[in-house]
């Protein structure tokens, strides 16, 4: 008996299922998984966007996809007559090969632990190295030993069918179907198209009901090729072991498993998998074979699925409704805290976890069951919930008090596979995106904020907030320490002015109308590169600070939205400035210095 697997593969990001050829080579991955429950993949950008990251040594798995191709490569539009149907092609890795993070696993006396490689069988690698004799001898490679971070433990979104209810869907199919069943087999099971009928042994004779229903399945798809149904192949003068035989075999195997994977009956995949290799021998000459038959077999689950639609409909809506109350996810906690010139929405996520406390991310198994209790209670909502973290984590007794600071501005909370940033506004909710060799954690909207940008861009008009948002982001990327320049311009130095002191200040792309806020920063611009021009001259040249005034006119968000002369705004910072007690005690030192 082989291994039985009831998840059906998803894409672990969008949840959305793998079918076709790409539901059986994923099920006979997640088998070498050791049985594996969990049913996610993900390609690699995938785990990226949610913050994940691969093993070493993962191996991928190749899938495909078909799309509609209306452009051409250079996204040129299509004539209506050279639109086609094509397929793309993805690497995707399991679950287990993904972690949040990982560690280097050091001794009692902090020093790196290793241990001997295996290669994909099993076996020691073996490396070149020289004995005392200075001889070559093969000896272990040895490589460091590494802890993972597993990602947040997979829960299903959807409770599927019970197994009642499995063996009454299956069962219903075959009686719905109208086919002329005989249970008067001893250890055969077979359709007869000159009769119309399929032949199987007692459900007592197999090991496990579902073993019963996915042979009876596969016959069932046999029956649908009837010349008065789907008419495939000319069913009624199949031969034995001939090509057209085999190439009949493997699409009702594959309608089988397909049926099996849609009403969630356990699929034996040891066994797919050999049944259909065996197949296969004789469709060598086809490379496409397998893709023909799985888009045949498709047609046949669906045309199979229709005769128990309502069925199938009935029992989940039931299913739903029971569930309706009732929490399904378990709660996953973790704090997420940078060091300091790091900034989330910039520095890519593997990069920025190496600025983590030691500790961190942390799971707070001390007060896991509390928040889980809360959770639950709350039936599953993420800002009470949030809120409720906060509260705790900020309390002298929180948890990991002894190890990390409290909750505050710029950290990120991560609740299951969801990210939030503790900003101003509250807690607002993240994406990680790529952008070039790096993770953008982009905000997604929420209640808060849109009520924020709203209230702005009646206060300013939306061409005026959506111009001071472009060029608040400009300057704020620009000056990232992953995307700052650093050629020595002034304008280089505001930008990272801005990425540095925007918090500081209260300054935000979503809040263009805090006008004192701006002067304080901008002058404390001008203060810093007359500090430079001292640092650099022994003096303060009052060229630096025209420069400097210039880049506030080009780039300073405030130039968006202000109101009146924007000459006369930069002018009396630089007035300011240059009035300020350090600035008037270095100007007369360069003016006595030039005297003698």
């Amino acid at each position: 008996m082989g291994a039985a697997i009831a998840a059906v593969p998803i894409n672990g990001k969008t949840g959305r299922p793998y079918y076709k050829d790409n539901l059986i080579r994923l099920s006979i991955v997640m088998r070498r998984h050791g049985n594996s429950k969990d049913p996610r993949f993900f390609t690699f950008k995938q785990a990226k966007d949610m913050g994940y990251s691969i093993k070493k040594g993962a191996k991928s798995t190749l899938i495909r996809m078909g799309f509609y191709a209306e452009k051409d490569l250079e996204g040129n539009e299509l004539p209506e007559d050279e639109k086609h149907w094509t397929n793309r092609y993805y690497r995707v890795f399991h679950a287990t090969d993904c972690c949040q993070g990982m560690t280097y696993v050091k001794d009692e006396n902090g020093k790196q632990v290793y241990a001997p490689a295996y290669d994909s069988e099993g076996k020691p690698v073996l490396v070149e190295a020289k004995d005392k004799d200075g001889k070559t001898v093969m000896v272990p490679k040895m490589e460091p030993v590494i802890k993972y971070e597993p990602i947040p433990e997979y829960v299903s979104k959807a409770e599927g069918y019970t197994h009642d209810d499995q063996i009454e869907l299956a069962e219903a199919m075959l009686k719905r179907s109208g086919a002329k069943i005989f249970n008067d087999q001893a250890n055969r099971a077979y359709y007869r198209p000159s009769a119309d009928e399929i032949h199987l042994p007692a459900q007592e004779a197999f090991p496990e009901i579902a073993d019963y229903y996915a042979t009876a399945l596969h016959e069932l798809g046999h029956w649908t090729g009837h010349s008065s149904r789907l008419n495939r192949f000319g069913m009624g003068s199949v031969d034995f072991g001939s090509p057209t035989y085999a190439k009949e075999e493997l699409r009702a195997e594959l309608a089988s498993t397909f049926l099996s994977a849609d009403l969630g009956i356990p699929m034996n995949t040891q066994n797919h998998a050999a049944y259909i290799g065996s197949w296969l021998k004789a469709l060598k000459e086809d490379k496409t074979e397998i893709f023909k038959a799985a888009n045949d077999a498709s047609k046949i689950a669906k045309y199979l699925e229709n005769y128990v639609r309502d069925l199938m409909k009935e029992k989940l809506q039931a299913k739903s409704a029971e569930e309706v109350s009732k929490p399904a996810t378990k709660l996953y906690v973790a704090i997420h805290q940078l060091g300091e010139g790091h900034d989330w929405h910039f520095d890519s996520w593997k990069e920025a976890s190496k600025t983590h406390n030691a500790k961190n991310p942390l799971d707070f198994k001390a007060y896991e069951q509390k928040w889980q209790e809360a959770y639950e209670a709350k039936g599953e909502n993420i800002s009470s919930i949030l809120e409720h973290i906060y509260t705790e984590h900020n309390a002298d007794n929180r948890p990991s008090g002894q190890v990390m600071s409290s909750l505050s501005m710029s950290d990120v909370v991560q609740v299951n596979e969801r990210y939030f940033y503790v900003d101003s506004v509250g807690f607002q909710e993240l994406n990680v995106k790529p952008f070039k060799d790096m993770e953008l954690m982009t905000p997604v909207s929420n209640e808060k904020i849109e009520k924020t940008i709203a209230a702005d861009r009646e206060a300013i008009g939306a061409d005026k907030h959506d111009a001071y948002q472009k060029s608040f982001n400009e300057a704020y990327f620009a000056g990232s320490p992953v995307n700052f320049s650093n050629s020595g311009t002034v304008e280089d130095d505001y930008n990272k002015f801005i990425f540095n002191n925007a918090q500081k200040y209260s300054l935000s792309s979503l809040r263009s109308a805090d006008q004192a806020g701006w002067e304080k920063a901008d002058e404390a611009f001008l203060e810093e590169i007359a500090h430079k021009s001292c640092e650099k001259n022994g003096y303060v040249d009052k060229t630096d600070i025209d420069r400097a005034t210039i880049t506030l006119f080009k780039l300073s968000p405030r130039m968006a939205v202000l109101e009146g002369d924007k000459q006369e705004y930069t002018k009396k910072l630089k007035d300011n400035v240059l009035a300020s007690e350090f600035c008037k005690e270095h100007t007369t030192t360069k003016t006595a210095a030039a005297v003698r």
